[in-house]
């Protein structure tokens, strides 16, 4: 198959499912100003792959190209059938024909470039890509779910694998081979990203225009809610942290050896001169993960070792792993969190729990995302049940006893539900997680600024601006056309009287504090995350006509707008929370995952908080990239909106600032992709195969006719070994299971390392003895069918001597052999 006619495949298959819920998704979001279009596609991936992968485990349904087929073709009916015959459907078409055409062309051309990137760095080797591509085709092969560990067989997959039976029901779908939709599953992920991210941050800002009275996106003189939307695409999906400034400046001299000692960057080079205006270090464009620790400068030790990725490093480095599968349902979260945050009128408990199919979907989320990536879960969930601590604030005016009874019963529901519809996962799923431990070793600041930095900035302005705005914006009311008979006491206490003096001291002795006992971070992030909460709860006890924030007035006397406060009951003109509020507690949520990794870490066979970092420091960039977008978009609005002079040169020069430092985290996603796609030189394909072809043909003739005459998933013996290496590319590449794959990467899903000690040791023994009745007596421990013998088991099982592996032609049949291969079928009286 073509790569074009497979992409062109992949994207007809996406759309085919995502249109068949697109009914259903402009129900689920239909506070949010786009409707959800751009989420029909995510929705009705999981929707789906739920369904399949339900009746799968139950054994109602067969995980079969035409089973998957007629259970599109069903939900699109019963999608369909109920808006046939109402106009909804076409009045959302006559009022949303722009933001359709735009979320379908920007995921085109995400989907067909990244496709087209990977296709110059398509092989399906190195990092944990092998592993994935196991799982991919293992579920591939399995007809009934739970699917089979391919890595130790006899059991099933101990793992969250909801991601790998979603691109698994996608290839099955499309008929492309899994070594091509691997590639096509990392452009379809950042294609979904991409529109994800675009469609929240647009509804970011048009419900920000919406609360100013706005209601087109057509002449709006700002960036406007569709740039909002493409600028958040670009920091979610693509933006990069600031080391690559620092490997371009390294790589060219520019760099001085007292700052690369004071950096303290891990494997960072001394300063030399490059060849080119890239940098010439192997592998240089990777140590962008790996910006935060501390390590011993003389033997290289790290004391705290941890991965720092972005989504666009995840992307490029090409891996299937959980937290890029989740990237898209993650964005779909929020997006739930803010539609129920834009609920109108009165929301209630009872009422909430009463939309029964609402309440399903989003508990449907939620479960999909700690089964695609548990560590997930908490997050959004948090962010969710914030979103009803709002509306319960909106209505009530006060936080009691109550609201936190309500709201803690609304979050636990949503987590019970969530678990109950996934209860059949955490039947086969054992963690490594052992506890909680305490951060010993905080982040140093310099590392911290050099990873946050392109994010951070925008962040801060966003605070700034809309801070100036709620203490400041109101006492020159007159510029606004504001009545002055309310002031700041509808806000809160001013800035000058001697509580919030006294409040903001003790603040700034606290942060003091935290700098001298060597958490600086900690000292960043608790101010900012102090001013959020204190800046929301301003926003949410005042309505004014606020160009910062959005929120409408609510009364004009004498044609002057007057600033009320909400009331005690329900809000009584049925508006919305103001958008901005929902921006603070994105911003909110994320300093806190930050702030979390700087004290507590999850325990696991690691022993340190590396996994902590990766986890959480992944969902605060999702969060605050969308953050960034919207800052620079209420930057742009506030331009045009202020009539000062000083007023107008302050907001340019804090919009120059973010662009410069937001420019300088470009640099890594330019400089990377043409290093690590070879400078798009040779042939592009998406095979993630040719490699083996190409450098491996004899194994990759052998497995080719595996995949070939190999149906089901019987058991093949192939040599053991550690993780990160060539061992189990015969499981990995077929789906087939065998004895032992990967070492520590079965001991970290299963939490022990007995099982792993044991399977080695009798795989070692069956390809070493001479004994052929203790070699059957092991193949029949472990059901083997057959056994591969190929360049990897005669090195590994040298020692044993050339006979010991001949033995297998006394008892065994063989069923296909080339000059490096053969491979053995247990002779039928032995089965």
């Amino acid at each position: 198959m073509a790569d074009w006619e497979g992409i062109g495949i992949w994207f007809l298959t996406v759309q085919f499912v995502g249109l068949a819920v697109l009914p259903l998704s402009l129900r689920l979001f239909r506070n949010l100003p786009d409707k959800g279009y751009t989420l029909a596609k995510p929705l009705g991936i999981l929707l789906s792959a739920y369904i399949l992968w339900l009746g799968a485990t139950f054994g109602i349904l067969d995980n079969t190209r035409r089973t998957i087929i007629f259970l599109v073709i069903a939900i699109g009916l019963v999608c369909w059938w109920p808006a046939v015959t109402r106009r909804e459907l076409i009045t959302f078409w006559s009022n949303r024909r722009w933001i359709i055409a735009s979320t379908e062309i920007l995921f085109f051309i995400a989907l067909v470039g990244w496709a087209m990137i990977r296709s110059f760095d398509p092989a399906i080797a190195a990092t944990e890509k092998p592993m994935e591509f196991t799982y991919l085709n293992a579920i591939l092969r399995s007809e009934r779910f739970p699917p089979h560990d391919p890595w130790l067989s006899g059991h099933p997959i101990s793992y969250y694998y909801f991601g790998y039976v979603m691109m698994a029901m996608l290839t099955r779908l499309a008929s492309i081979p899994s070594s091509v939709s691997f590639n096509l599953s990392i452009a379809l992920l950042f294609a979904l990203t991409v529109g994800g991210s675009f469609s929240l941050a647009y509804n970011l800002a048009r419900a920000f225009k919406e609360d100013r009275g706005a209601q087109n996106d057509v002449g709006d003189n700002s960036l406007g809610p569709i740039g909002c939307g493409l600028l958040a695409a670009l920091f979610v999906a693509i933006l990069g942290n600031l080391e690559g400034v620092v490997e371009i400046l390294n790589s060219h001299g520019w760099l001085s050896l007292e700052a690369w000692r004071w950096l303290q960057i891990k494997d960072l080079p001394r300063p030399y001169i490059s060849a080119s205006w890239l940098p010439s270090d192997w592998l240089w464009w990777w140590r962008a993960s790996r910006v935060i620790g501390t390590f011993d400068p003389v033997s290289g030790i790290s004391y705290d070792y941890t991965i720092n990725e972005s989504p666009f490093f995840s992307f490029l480095l090409g891996d299937l792993h959980p937290h890029v599968l989740s990237l898209p349902f993650t964005l779909m979260g929020i997006s739930l969190a803010f539609n129920l945050y834009r609920s109108r009128g009165e929301v209630t408990l009872a009422g909430l729990c009463h939309q029964s199919l609402a309440l399903f979907l989003i508990a449907l989320c939620l479960g999909g995302l700690a089964f695609l990536n548990t560590w997930d879960l908490p997050t959004y969930l948090f962010l969710i049940t914030l979103s009803f601590v709002a509306l319960q604030y909106r209505q009530q005016r006060r936080f009691d006893r109550t609201l936190v009874k309500n709201s803690l019963i609304f979050g636990a529901i949503l987590l019970l539900l969530s678990i109950v519809l996934y209860t059949l996962f955490y039947f086969t799923f054992q963690s490594q997680a052992s506890g909680i431990g305490i951060v010993g070793i905080h982040t140093k600041l310099r590392h911290f600024l050099l990873f946050w930095g392109p994010l951070l900035l925008p962040a801060l302005s966003f605070l700034v601006i809309n801070w100036c705005q709620r203490l400041f914006g109101l006492a020159k009311s007159e510029e606004m056309g504001i009545k002055r008979g309310m002031t700041l006491s509808t806000l809160g206490h001013s800035p000058l009287e001697s509580r919030s003096i006294l409040f903001w001291g003790s603040t700034a002795l606290i942060v003091l504090l935290l700098i001298l006992l060597g958490a600086p971070v900690l000292g960043v992030i608790y101010p900012l995350l102090i001013g959020t909460i204190n800046l929301t709860i301003r926003l949410w006890n005042t309505r004014q006509s606020d160009p910062s924030t959005g929120i409408t007035p609510l009364g004009n006397v004498d044609g002057q707008v007057v600033i009320r406060p909400m009331g005690n009951g329900p809000d009584e003109g049925g508006r919305s929370l103001p958008a901005t509020g929902f921006v603070l507690l994105m911003l909110g949520t994320g300093m806190l995952l930050i702030f979390g990794c700087e004290l507590l870490f999850v325990r696991d066979l690691f022993g340190n908080r590396m996994n902590t970092v990766f986890k959480l420091y992944y969902q605060s960039w999702l969060l605050l990239a969308i953050v960034a977008a919207f800052a620079l978009y209420q930057l742009s609005t506030l331009i045009h909106i202020s009539l000062h002079l000083a007023k107008r040169l302050a907001v340019l020069l804090l919009l120059a600032l973010n662009l410069i430092v937001l420019m300088a985290g470009f640099v890594y996603p330019l400089a990377a992709t043409i290093s690590k796609s070879n400078g798009f030189l040779g042939h592009p394909t998406l095979d993630g195969l040719s490699y083996l072809a190409q450098t491996q043909p004899e194994e990759y003739q052998a497995i080719t006719w595996l995949n070939d005459h190999i149906s089901g998933a019987p058991v093949i013996l192939e040599a053991a070994g550690p993780s990160f290496s060539l061992y189990a590319r015969v499981s990995a590449n077929t789906g087939l299971p065998t004895v032992l794959g990967w070492e520590f990467h079965e001991a970290q899903w299963r939490g022990s390392l007995a099982e792993v000690t044991s399977r080695k040791s009798d795989v070692e023994t069956i390809y070493r003895t001479m004994d052929q009745a203790l070699a059957k007596t092991l193949l029949k421990k472990y059901n083997v069918k057959y056994v591969y013998v190929g360049q990897l088991e005669r090195q590994t099982y040298a020692s044993a001597g050339p006979r010991a592996l001949e033995k297998f032609d006394a008892f065994m049949d063989i069923v296909y052999k080339n000059p490096a291969v053969t491979i053995y079928h247990v002779k039928d009286d032995h089965e």
